[in-house]
């Protein structure tokens, strides 16, 4: 083949077609830049907007504007010192002084008797007019007096006085005038809602008191068919109080608040001021609203020991708040809790006027948000359950640990008073068994020589008869073992009912039944809670299973148990030393 032949086009196409490189696309190239890339830092000063007064930049002072506060040009970009400071902006008609200067609170005062220990109003802060209608509508209509007529339906999520046509506010005024006779006729919730918003904006027609009754006696009567009124009026009545300086309603909703008072806000503020100390209405909300444990639900709790738990339990929680509570009403301050803070708007999610809306700031005592006063009060109940066990015969017990000494002295103290005597349980026993009992009777000297010689007298007997029968058959006469010969002339024995009396209270039937666990007891008797464990280890077991055996021993001997639960391990019950010791 020629050269040219080799080099021809033809080949050349072949050849391009298995270039692959030549399928792929050809990259873009990037644009060059108008400008030569920054090498050196640039500093940029920010100043104040002309437009500001010049009073704010004169003193410097400064707000985050809410667009651009720095700008880098390339990352080695240095801000002047002096325009670190971000700049201020203000919508007018506010200024920097509000920042500076916090405005005063309207109100401010300490209630009374109660887990509130401060108060603030302060104004919301901003204006409306959305409702200042409805305010005029209702101090018009308060002065309106009803009159007997059929029942109109209402509906609107958000009631108000324009709304109602001539029939329903006729059917408004009537319904209105019962609940004020104190008759409460069936009628719709936005009716109950339109007199709610017209109490508290006129804050009870310029009558406090009368308007808090108001909304108790319309909470207690409708709660029941309109259960939303529990998460309105919880709150509602408290913000309503607090704002008019008045105490908290129990005499009105005694029964009532405790099933309602889940859905509010600040339950502390029904603890405090109308309750009685009879009604045990703050042991009865620690219970339900600040414990882990609730004893309702222990297997023990049965008919039998009911009335006690209900009685004691709640009683003990008391003794301890009454100790360790200080008298200006800050609950458990003797333990260290301090007190709690919360901002909240008053009336939230009712309709209200600008002036009547207001911003609360409280400070108090929290028993449902502090986690401490929650550890306390759950250890309260269980030790006081774990008292109740025992003097029920009852061997397990719960685990206490938030618990101080004090604590524990105080709970002793109560149940000392309130249950001074432990109760045994009895086994029970059949019938047929006692008739296996041996007849009761004292101990006599001649009795006993008597039993004695008649004993002698039947060896006698036995031995003459083993030496005949030994005789007939050729058999050894010797017998296997020797008996002493009675001494004839010695005088008879007769044992000493002082003896025996001390011999038999030196080893107690339960000493006996411990046996090896003795030593153990001895250590709880000594409090020497490093040696229990060191007797627990060198036996390979664990402490609480040793003291589940020799409690068990005790209560099947005379049915209780003797050890129980202290700091650092377990102690014997002093009442049941004289049942095991005689020293």
């Amino acid at each position: 083949m020629s050269e040219n032949q080799k080099n021809s086009p033809r080949d050349d196409d072949l050849d391009r077609f298995w270039d692959i490189s030549s399928l792929m696309p050809k990259p873009r190239r990037a644009p060059q830049s108008r400008h030569p890339e920054s090498v050196e830092a640039v500093e940029i000063s920010l100043d104040a907007p002309v437009s500001e007064p010049k009073s704010h930049a004169e003193d410097g002072s400064r707000v985050q504007s809410s667009s651009l506060t720095r700008r880098e040009i390339s990352p080695s970009v240095q801000m002047k010192k002096d325009s670190d400071v971000l700049v201020k902006k203000f919508i007018p008609p506010h200024t920097a002084d509000e920042l500076d200067k916090a405005p005063p609170p309207e109100d401010e005062y300490t209630p009374e008797h109660s887990l509130i220990h401060r108060v603030r109003v302060f104004g919301k802060g901003g204006q409306y007019n959305y409702y200042e209608q409805f305010l005029s509508h209702a101090q018009r209509i308060a002065r309106l007096r009803g009159n007997e007529c059929e029942h109109v339906s209402f509906f609107s999520y958000v009631p108000q006085f324009s709304q109602l046509t001539k029939p329903q506010l006729n059917w408004y005024l009537w319904w209105r005038e019962c609940v004020w006779s104190g008759k409460y006729l069936p009628t719709d919730f936005s009716y109950i809602l339109l007199y709610i918003y017209e109490i508290i904006n006129t804050a009870g027609h310029s009558n406090p008191a009368w308007g808090q009754r108001q909304l108790c006696f319309i909470w207690r009567e409708y709660r029941r068919n309109y259960p939303r009124l529990d998460r309105l009026l919880g709150d509602w009545i408290c913000d309503f109080s607090l704002l008019n300086h008045l105490s908290a309603p129990i005499d009105l909703i005694a029964d009532t608040v405790s099933e309602a008072l889940p859905s509010c806000t600040l339950k502390e503020f029904y603890m405090g001021g109308g309750y009685s100390r009879a009604d045990g209405l703050p042991s009865t909300m620690l219970l339900t609203f600040c414990s882990n444990h609730s004893y309702k639900s222990s297997k023990f709790y049965v008919s039998d020991s009911k009335e006690l738990y209900d009685t004691h339990i709640p009683h003990a929680l008391e003794a301890v708040m009454d100790r360790f509570s200080s008298s200006d009403g800050r609950l458990m301050a003797g333990t260290g809790i301090e007190d709690s803070h919360m901002v909240r708007d008053a009336y939230s999610g009712a309709l209200c006027s600008f002036v009547i809306r207001k911003r609360l700031e409280i400070d108090y005592s929290s028993f449902s948000r502090s986690y401490e006063l929650r550890f306390i009060v759950t250890d309260v109940v269980k030790y006081a359950e774990n008292k109740l066990r025992a003097y029920l015969g009852i061997k397990s017990r719960l685990s206490v640990y938030s618990l101080t000494p004090e604590m524990r002295k105080c709970i002793d103290e109560y149940f000392a008073t309130a249950l001074p005597g432990r109760k045994r349980s009895e086994p029970v026993r059949e019938e047929y068994e006692k008739l296996y009992d041996a007849p009761r009777a004292q101990l006599s000297p001649e009795h006993a020589a008597q039993i004695e010689q008649t004993s002698w007298e039947t060896t006698e007997r036995l031995i003459e008869a083993f030496e005949e029968s030994a005789e007939q058959t050729g058999e050894c006469t010797s017998m296997p073992f020797d008996l002493p010969a009675p001494i004839q002339d010695a005088p008879m024995f007769v044992p000493d009912i002082s003896s025996v009396t001390n011999a038999q209270q030196g080893t107690s039937a339960l000493a006996e039944a411990l046996g090896e666990y003795l030593d153990f007891v001895r250590l709880a008797d000594a409090h020497d809670f490093a040696a229990q464990r060191r007797y627990a280890a060198g036996r390979g077991e664990m402490l609480e299973l040793v003291i589940d055996k020799i409690n068990e021993i005790s209560v099947e001997v005379f049915g209780d148990v003797i050890l129980e639960e202290a700091d650092g391990g377990y102690v014997l019950i002093q009442e049941y030393r004289k049942e095991i010791f005689h020293d």
